[in-house]
């Protein structure tokens, strides 16, 4: 809808946004920024989205929140609203939410070392933990790892190792993957190294192992699709 007091005269490109995708970026925003708006400021956000791709990586976008969602909680923030207009899409899984499916009994958030650490202080923590693999954190960023089996391999030829650092003896670190990576990406990355990291905003705030996805896998503690 075109309101009849618009300026034509100052807008230099219109952009076509569906009511689903308004609808999605709507609830996203609720979701991971916790602004509760309506679908309106979805639309506009799509259209921010769609203008950012062709801009240079230092460009500012602004964008404006121009209405509020609680005139909308029986309609596109219902899920049963729309589905009644076929608008829900399946939910994909993502690196986020497989690391969001972890046992119960497994640890909900990272645990990591530091290069600096007595490797048989790492041990004790993996130990303690029931962990068989550890990343190795520098001021948040990854810089090796320790695998159980490999490390108490080393231990017992030069029991002395214990008490060096954890640099000494770590391996090349784990594989990072953006939390909105696809569960296929996850995968594959598995196949090659026991675990990958999840990086949300430039930081490391997850791990997720060959376990952790043989569990979805089984259904133990959600589905993998």
């Amino acid at each position: 809808m075109v309101p009849p007091n618009v300026h034509i005269q100052y807008v230099d490109e219109v952009v076509n946004i569906s009511d689903g995708e308004s609808f999605e970026l709507s609830r996203q925003l609720g979701r991971t920024e916790g602004i509760f708006c309506g679908g309106s400021s979805g639309t506009n956000l799509g259209a921010a989205l769609r203008v950012a791709r062709d801009l240079d990586k230092d460009a500012v976008v602004v964008f404006i929140i121009c209405d509020t969602g609680e005139h909308y909680l029986t309609k596109h923030h219902s899920d049963e609203w729309l589905k009644s207009k076929r608008l829900l899409e399946p939910q994909k899984m993502t690196a986020g939410l497989i690391s969001g499916t972890k046992a119960a009994n497994a640890p909900q958030s990272l645990v990591s070392v530091k290069p600096e650490d007595k490797l048989a202080e790492a041990l004790s923590k993996m130990d303690e933990l029931g962990l068989t693999q550890i990343p190795v954190l520098e001021e948040g960023k990854p810089v090796g790892s320790l695998r159980e089996n490999r490390v108490l391999a080393k231990v017992v030829r030069s029991r002395h190792l214990l008490e060096a650092a954890v640099s000494e003896v770590m391996e090349e670190s784990f594989p990072v993957v953006d939390v909105d990576a696809s569960a296929q990406e996850v995968t594959q990355r598995l196949q090659s190294s026991p675990a990958v990291l999840i990086e949300e905003y430039g930081r490391i705030t997850g791990i997720i192992t060959r376990h952790d996805v043989l569990d979805l896998k089984l259904g133990n503690t959600g589905s993998l699709a």
